[in-house]
């Protein structure tokens, strides 16, 4: 799966949503902590999509939601 980082916003509620994919388990982590700060997600929630287990399988995804 190719690396990427979907940003939505709803001009309309104010809701933000920030999708990782591609990324190993604590890479995507590590990423979606620095995204939460570098927005100012205070009040986000982190929902683990899909794990990637070394070796290959699956792919790793977060979602980070505020709204």
């Amino acid at each position: 799966m190719t690396q990427s980082i979907d940003i939505y916003f709803d001009p309309e509620t104010g809701e933000m949503t920030v999708k990782v994919d591609g990324l190993p388990d604590q890479e995507c982590t590590d990423l979606t902590k620095m995204l939460k700060e570098q927005l100012g997600m205070t009040d986000a929630t982190v929902t683990k999509t899909e794990v990637q287990y070394e070796g290959g399988g699956g792919s790793r995804g977060e979602s980070v939601h505020r709204g």
